[in-house]
């Protein structure tokens, strides 16, 4: 880039210093006819754009160096918003640190009010890209905010998309994150995903609520059960009920270690069944027995 900089700064001192040779003629000053050349600004991308990726899994799409295309064509990735990183960060940030965590949740912010509802309410994705080094050094402060819309509860498996996510969490909210199947799910309470299925149905489980985790290390796992519990809170509130009466128990969702680097402290709760079918919604229920298959 800096090569390219230069070499268009060489055309135009060139024609600058034609014209000033042509006005010399006759006023016999060539300095006071040159003008100020406009400072060279790094581009800043677009926004309301889309991007393809062969990338099946939405946490390795890396659309840094793909060329936009409409949301009208498939595409996975959609940036609904483009942030600018304070003056005083003065070097790239990288994932991990303070910068990067703080332009993560404006992402955060920005995707709310884009889809209606917090990002981690529906089957998304939410990730920033950030300039590549060369970008970096030639001005560019910019970050993007891209939204990924995934096929299970759990699996980050990408959709291919012809349209905008915008509004996808309003109204009916057709990728909110609602009742589930557990697929592989161990005798250990761990489980490989989560398959969505309408709550009328028979189904495993029923997305209860979210909360952030107030650590800002990646916990270990004896702090994570901890954290963990805090979904009897959630399930309380979503069912109407008191903790420790409840008659349901929980599944949890959590972030790994590169998606809490970048500020995804967000856990997820769902109700379970404790290995019975359950039928209907189980919000609202109080601390009465749920409806079983």
């Amino acid at each position: 880039m800096t090569r390219g900089f230069g070499r268009v700064s060489v055309v135009v001192v060139l024609i600058a210093t034609l014209s000033g040779c042509a006005s010399a003629v006759g006023d016999r000053n060539i300095i006071d006819d040159w003008s100020v050349l406009p400072s060279a600004t790094a581009a800043v991308p677009p926004s309301g754009v889309c991007y393809e990726s062969s990338s099946t899994n939405a946490n390795e799409v890396d659309v840094t160096l793909t060329k936009p295309v409409p949301c009208t064509k498939s595409h996975v990735a959609e940036t609904f918003h483009v942030g600018q990183f304070p003056a005083e960060v003065t070097a790239l940030p990288a994932l991990g640190k303070p910068e990067y965590s703080r332009a993560f949740e404006e992402c955060v912010t920005k995707a709310k009010e884009f889809l209606g509802s917090d990002w981690f309410n529906g089957r998304l994705y939410l990730q920033i890209t950030t300039p590549l080094s060369r970008q970096w050094d030639g001005g560019g402060r910019w970050f993007r905010c891209e939204l990924i819309e995934i096929k299970s509860m759990y699996i980050d498996t990408v959709v291919k998309r012809e349209n905008s996510l915008g509004g996808t969490l309003r109204g009916d909210a057709p990728l909110a994150l609602r009742c589930g199947n557990v697929v592989g799910k161990t005798p250990d309470t761990g489980w490989d995903d989560m398959t969505p299925i309408d709550c009328a149905q028979a189904h495993d489980a029923e997305y209860a609520g979210s909360f952030k985790a107030d650590s800002v290390d990646e916990p270990t796992q004896e702090q994570w059960n901890k954290i963990y519990d805090k979904c009897w809170d959630v399930l309380a509130t979503f069912l109407g009920g008191t903790r420790g009466k409840l008659q349901v128990g929980y599944l949890v969702w959590s972030s790994v270690r590169e998606d809490w680097q970048k500020g995804d402290h967000w856990v997820r709760c769902y109700a379970w069944g404790d290995d019975k079918k359950l039928v209907g919604s189980v919000k609202g229920i109080g601390n009465a027995a749920p409806r079983s298959a």
